[in-house]
């Protein structure tokens, strides 16, 4: 049986790097980006999106599109604007373009559960995109808007993630909590007792997800994330423990700030797939890669 195609972006980065060991074997994988995966695969093109997307450098024609790339850079709106215009939204347009032309038959592309607000109940895939003052969100939810007319053409899976975290992670959330308790330093909590609540979602069970994505005769916008919350102080009391290292808590809000959780029954329904690795299992996995 003749291997598809697929064309990913982001590849070197933690969740493609993670993404390409699950389907390598599945695909014939071409990466584009200016960072040289360090992984077997077909061919890579190098390709730098603060200049533009060249489909001249491109296969004449492609199976599949795995967008994963985006901005290094977006707290800064003043400094890191148009990187993240150019990344976040252009990119996705110059791709959409390329598929059309390549005649792909899906695409696929890693949102981010930050395009909603805060919400106190779990967040569905049907509620309103409202974090529009946050840069990196409002250039997610362009890109989302691009995509939406062109399942005209081809499937196109636009994939909400939340919290995801795992070995070889770094300059996140989990990451630099691991790294403020392993350092002794006192951890600060945005809350008065808890702090916000989060899902974290072990890169496994993401690249599981992922997978069924890149395969499945899907359209639509999805959110991948866990059914398994903790609250930031939780959190920071249990990668103590598996550390062996007290932790220093400084609570600095006068209420506990709402959360970002996400509704995962669509997800369950799709896939299939339910099982979830335990956040305790997922944090021992991330601090002993990071031993080692």
């Amino acid at each position: 049986m003749t291997k598809k195609t697929l064309l990913i972006t982001g590849a070197s980065g933690f969740i493609g790097s993670h993404f390409i060991r699950k389907i390598t074997g599945d695909f014939d994988i071409i990466s584009i980006g200016t960072s040289t995966p360090k992984f077997d695969i077909a061919e890579h093109i190098q390709t730098n999106f603060m200049t533009g997307l060249d489909p001249r450098k491109l296969p004449s024609s492609i199976d599949v599109i795995a967008h994963f790339a985006q901005a290094n850079r977006y707290h800064n709106l003043n400094k890191d604007a148009e990187e993240v215009f150019k990344a976040n939204v252009k990119s996705t347009f110059d791709l959409l373009m390329y598929a059309s032309s390549a005649q792909a038959s899906k695409f696929v592309f890693a949102s981010s559960g930050s395009v909603y607000s805060q919400n106190s109940e779990r967040v569905k895939e049907s509620d309103v995109t409202a974090n529009l003052k946050n840069l990196y969100a409002a250039s997610k939810t362009a890109a989302e808007r691009l995509i939406l007319p062109f399942e005209a053409n081809f499937d196109t899976s636009i994939l909400r993630i939340f919290y995801p975290y795992g070995p070889g992670q770094k300059n996140r959330l989990i990451s630099n909590l691991i790294d403020t308790i392993r350092s002794k330093s006192p951890v600060k909590i945005a809350g008065k007792k808890n702090g916000v609540r989060i899902a974290p979602l072990y890169i496994d069970d993401l690249t599981s997800r992922l997978s069924f994505y890149l395969s499945a005769k899907h359209s639509g916008i999805t959110n991948i994330g866990s059914p398994h919350a903790i609250s930031y102080s939780e959190l920071a009391s249990l990668i103590g423990k598996l550390l062996k290292e007290d932790v220093t808590k400084q609570f600095e809000l006068a209420q506990d700030p709402q959360s970002l959780l996400p509704d995962v029954e669509k997800l369950a329904t799709e896939t299939g797939q339910t099982s979830f690795t335990t956040i305790e299992k997922g944090l021992l996995r991330t601090i002993e890669d990071n031993q080692a």
